[in-house]
């Protein structure tokens, strides 16, 4: 009887398993390691780092982890630290530059790891979470108490790459483990005592509601957020919590596996998200109504990743990566294969790479007889590049049609591009007539065209010549006239003149947005009025 309920309990379970096992699967990569990872963050679907080293209480001295990928994970290659601690997160803002932080360190690297250095902080701690942004500037670690007057959870922010990290008042006496911010004023961390305070401003940081279960405060890990207003948070025990009007209020959602407390989650839309922990990788794809247990290339027979703790988890475009104890590292989703997309440059050229994929999407090409080399934006085209040569070159530009020959549609772009140039005629006039007037003037020209829509875009002057920008959020000087006064002055026998006798008109009015640009504005119309 006793082996017949044995049985029938194992059919269930194995009933139960197979019909949590997710689409995909996750499969383990070769870390290298054995030590404990805790981190782990991808710039794109090939170049990534993991982070981690044993701490106190573990049969090692501690010491630092950091691993760094360029093919998606099927190699991991050891960096050097220059710290001997434990790093227990990891972020970068771009492919070069990056923070990792850990027990009493913030280190910091601007060539992608190659060299890392350690940046001071005003005061030590742990720190448990790095948050950073597209500016590679702006950053936020949050973590144990440190300052020993408040004793409040530290959050410390850096506005200049690491240069300076000034404290902010978390305004909780209690250990932040996790953060997310969605920009760099909005963000929220979170911790020990169902804690969540929330910032709007980069600078003050209020305290929400408690996160509690019957009463009880659970204590919180990890936050993930896909706007400012919608976030995920994992701790305690199996239960996430998810909120669509900025923490106001959280509704509670129950993994369905009983687990001693979630480490990570990361949610890569409204519906798709995932949640690390006690051997296990669990995935919702209806917004947490429903979890099913994802299956790995090393879990057993119930379902089970066999370490102790599957500690984060990140994604970048199609793929995913989980980090945990013994070196474990895992990936969701199949390896890319980057296309071998030919290099057309003649001469000095840059690869362009994909945003998402980390694949070379195109190449930059070195304009003719310029020595110098301009940093390709991600997923740029030769478009984009011949673009940019006419901005930088325009009128004076051959050599871009020669760099850029054997791209298709230069011509359309050209064409466009001087369709905009002509009306920037009075600019060129007026630069001409007193060199020093446009110098370092930030110009926005509105023109209105024949169909009654207006035209705009920015302009400079240097060397002579007016070159073609995006508009200026805070111009020094507004141009403001029509496509038929235009063409007038193109068609006139004395452009300059014509151009003068508009601005007397007023069917060319210039605004100085500043003191002293305006009073400039004014002497140059007074020597205008007296030009023939």
């Amino acid at each position: 009887m006793r082996r017949a309920k044995v049985v029938i309990l194992a059919a269930i379970i194995a009933v139960f398993f197979a019909g949590t096992v997710a689409a995909q699967d996750w499969h383990s990569q070769d870390s290298g390691t054995t030590e404990p990872l805790f981190g782990v963050y991808f710039v794109n679907e090939q170049t990534g780092w993991a982070v981690g080293g044993p701490g106190i209480g573990f049969p090692t001295f501690p010491s630092a982890v950091i691993l760094k990928t360029d093919d998606g994970g099927a190699t991991w290659i050891e960096q050097d630290s220059p710290v001997d601690a434990q790093l227990l997160d990891v972020c970068f803002a771009d492919a070069l530059h990056g923070w990792a932080v850990g027990s009493s360190v913030i280190i910091s690297t601007d060539d992608g790891g190659d060299t890392w250095i350690e940046q001071n902080t005003p005061f030590e701690t742990t720190f448990w979470d790095i948050s950073c942004f597209d500016d590679s500037n702006t950053a936020y670690a949050v973590g144990y108490p440190g300052n020993i007057r408040t004793l409040e959870g530290a959050i410390l922010k850096t506005t200049n790459g690491g240069d300076t990290w000034v404290e902010m008042h978390s305004g909780v006496q209690t250990n932040l483990l996790g953060s997310y911010f969605t920009d760099e004023n909005t963000g929220y961390a979170v911790g020990n005592g169902g804690v969540i305070v929330k910032t709007t401003d980069g600078t003050r940081f209020e305290q929400l509601d408690l996160i509690t279960r019957s009463g009880i405060p659970v204590g919180l890990s990890d936050i993930y957020c896909l706007s400012a207003n919608e976030c995920w948070l994992a701790g305690a025990a199996e239960t996430v919590y998810h909120t669509i009007n900025g923490g106001e209020r959280w509704d509670e959602f129950d993994t369905g596996n009983t687990v001693s407390g979630l480490g990570g989650v990361y949610f890569t839309d409204e519906e798709n998200g995932w949640v690390t922990g006690q051997q296990t990788i669990r995935h919702t794809n209806d917004t947490g109504v429903s979890w099913i247990n994802d299956i790995t290339d090393i879990s057993d027979r119930l379902g089970l990743i066999p370490v102790a703790f599957v500690r984060d988890v990140h994604f970048a475009g199609n793929a995913g990566w989980g980090v945990g104890d013994e070196g474990l590292i895992l990936r969701y989703g199949e390896p890319v294969i980057c296309a071998d997309i030919p290099n057309p440059c003649r001469e000095m050229w840059a690869p362009v790479y994909n945003e998402t994929t980390g694949c070379i999407s195109s190449y930059l090409c070195a304009v003719r007889d310029r020595p110098e080399l301009t940093a390709a934006e991600p997923e740029e085209d030769c478009l984009d590049q011949y673009q940019e040569c006419l901005d930088e070159y325009y009128p004076d530009y051959p050599m871009c049609d020669e760099t850029y020959e054997f791209c298709e549609g230069i011509d359309e772009v050209l064409a466009e591009y001087e369709e905009t140039y002509k009306y920037t005629l009075p600019l060129s006039y007026a630069s001409q007539l007193s060199k020093n007037f446009l110098i370092g003037e930030r110009i926005n020209v509105h023109i209105t065209k024949k169909d009654g829509i207006e035209k705009s875009f920015g302009a400079t002057a240097a060397q002579g010549n007016i070159k073609i920008t995006s508009l200026f959020e805070n111009p020094t000087l507004s141009v403001y006239s029509s496509e038929s006064t235009i063409n007038d002055i193109r068609s006139a026998e004395n452009p300059k003149a014509a151009a003068a006798a508009a601005l007397k008109n007023k069917e060319i009015v210039v605004k100085g947005n500043k003191f002293q640009t305006a009073i400039k504005v004014f002497f140059f119309k007074i020597a205008l009025s007296f030009y023939r």
